[in-house]
């Protein structure tokens, strides 16, 4: 019973300076991996402009009668032939850019929630390195109170 409070000191010392060092840890790494969320979003949205664009190198090398019509129309401002229909020519109001770009689908995620916790108060803000030291000095004396009955050689009964 004689180690106990070396125990209490040494496991309390522990948790404290673990708390100090992995929480800002734990922080960082949440806004990191919302980072990587929305540049993995935006990845997949330019990918699919890309494809887009590769699309439309091909309709123009191909000569597509469809898209030459479309670049006369918005681009020199030529009047839709009679074959293509008045619905088709009102879709057609819009600008090649537009019609490349790839239209922002659903929104990004969201930025995770601030954790405001009186243990992230304390491991995150001024108090960190008071914290810091009391959880070392409290290893310190758990270390020594822990080793203090095992030095005279005999085990108090």
């Amino acid at each position: 019973m004689a180690g106990l409070p070396g125990w209490m000191l040494l496991i309390s010392g522990l948790a404290i300076v673990a708390a100090t060092v992995l929480t800002p840890t734990w922080m960082s790494l949440r806004e990191v991996d919302w980072q990587r969320q929305v540049m993995r979003e935006q990845i997949e949205r330019l990918e699919r402009q890309r494809e887009r664009y590769a699309q439309f190198h091909a309709a123009l090398v191909d000569d597509d009668p469809v898209l030459l019509e479309r670049l006369a129309y918005t681009q020199l401002r030529y009047q839709p032939v009679e074959a293509m229909l008045m619905a088709e020519a009102d879709a057609l109001d819009a600008s090649i850019a537009a019609y490349l770009a790839e239209p922002a689908q659903g929104v990004l995620p969201a930025r995770p929630p601030t954790i405001d916790t009186r243990l992230v108060r304390l491991t995150t803000g001024p108090t960190r390195a008071p914290l810091l030291a009391a959880g070392l000095l409290c290893l310190v004396g758990g270390l020594w109170m822990g080793g203090a009955g095992r030095r005279g050689g005999v085990s108090p009964a």
